[in-house]
């Protein structure tokens, strides 16, 4: 879980280089540090058997699945949608 939410970090940072991907750079941060958060709140519910620790880390990380659903289905629903209209643009 760390090393995802560190790749996502590098993530986010590199998609700030472009011009464009300063708009959506915010989102693979946000899941990165929401990942990192996650696995730290994990580790102490694990060492001090802490069960508030671990109802935190389950929200985080219900909350990181759910930002990732969406995204996902934006991302698929946009693809769909840019796919047809290369279609319409392609018969005229």
């Amino acid at each position: 879980m760390r090393l995802v939410g560190v790749l996502l970090i590098i993530n986010g940072a590199v998609i700030t280089i472009t011009g464009i991907g300063v708009l959506v750079a915010w989102l693979p941060i946000w899941l990165g540090i929401l990942l990192l958060k996650t696995a730290q709140a994990i580790s102490i519910a694990h060492q001090h058997g802490n069960e508030h620790m671990l109802d935190l880390s389950l929200r985080r990380l219900r909350t990181t699945f759910t930002i990732m659903g969406v995204s996902t289905l934006v991302l698929l629903l946009s693809t769909i949608a840019l796919a047809i209209m290369q279609y319409k643009a392609a018969l005229f």
